[in-house]
């Protein structure tokens, strides 16, 4: 499957955050507050493009947009072939930095603009065979483990993506930056 790398989207500086931390005792309540809008609609994007979240590691998001089997018959919401996955997590990462480039986390009532907390991504797109393991039973823990080529593109690409980039470590190795 086509693989879109974990994104970083939540690394907010602790002096950033100390706006925050004054807020007792709403201060965790308003974080949980920003990751639930800002994770809600990384999750809504993706899901709009037919990919799956399959694993939270943090401040990322990994997702899979992923290929029908040899059979002939396509499961919903599986892409026709690898191209066609590709495309998916490609149009995905666009619509991820269209909708949350700058997101405003938080701002203070009253402060200028440039006192506000803003969220940005940087984003990896691998291609190629992935591997879902589901791990674990003992006391009831649980965890998927991603293994395959598509991971290991997507994140060697991710993090040599900076702020409001794509980097696409897929077929072509072709670089956008959005």
């Amino acid at each position: 499957p086509a693989y879109l790398a974990p994104q970083r989207p939540l690394c907010i500086p602790s002096r950033r955050a100390s706006g925050l931390r004054g807020q007792r005792p709403k201060g965790a309540e308003l974080m949980c507050q920003i990751i639930d809008r800002f994770f809600g609609t990384v999750i809504d994007c993706i899901h709009r493009y037919c990919g799956d979240v399959v694993k939270f590691a943090g401040d990322s998001v990994c997702a899979v947009f992923e290929v029908g089997d040899n059979s002939g018959k396509i499961p919903r919401g599986r892409a026709p072939h690898l191209r066609a996955a590709t495309a998916r997590a490609a149009a995905c990462a666009c619509a991820l930095h269209k909708e949350l480039h700058n997101f405003v986390a938080w701002k203070e009532e009253g402060a200028p603009d440039e006192r506000a907390i803003h969220l940005s991504l940087h984003i990896g797109v691998g291609c190629g065979p992935l591997t879902l393991l589901h791990l674990g039973g003992h006391h009831g823990r649980w965890d998927y483990v991603l293994a395959g080529d598509g991971l290991l593109q997507a994140n060697q690409a991710e993090p040599m993506a900076k702020s409001g980039e794509t980097l696409y470590e897929a077929l072509e190795t072709l670089i956008f930056t959005l």
